[in-house]
């Protein structure tokens, strides 16, 4: 079975930028999809004992970060700064549609 790379084509990036604006449930669905997209390829590559360069081990790690976000609204230990910086637009996007509280925009305040 040929396994596709995510929308994103493992741009967290451009991950983020179709998260923004989605209601949070959608947002939610639309991540575990990348993850289960991107652990594929990374199982993929491996059976072919094929090196990883391509940056889904990245991808699928802050995916997987925003996943626990998103579900606990709590900063996951494990993300960068620089990373959890790009979540920012996302929130913000959640409090413009009343699905988040804007008090969480503190989880931001003096970040890369």
């Amino acid at each position: 079975m040929a396994v596709s790379n995510p929308p994103d084509n493992f741009s967290i990036d451009r991950f983020l930028e179709r998260m923004a604006g989605l209601p949070k449930q959608k947002m939610l669905a639309e991540a575990e999809k990348a993850l289960h997209y991107s652990q594929a390829h990374l199982g993929m590559l491996a059976r072919k004992r094929r090196k990883v360069n391509d940056g889904s081990e990245n991808y699928c790690r802050v995916v997987e970060e925003f996943l626990f976000f998103l579900r606990t609204l709590k900063k996951p230990n494990s993300v960068y700064d620089a990373e959890f910086s790009k979540f920012k637009p996302v929130v913000e996007s959640l409090i413009d549609e009343n699905e988040a509280n804007p008090e969480l925009l503190r989880l931001f305040e003096n970040k890369v």
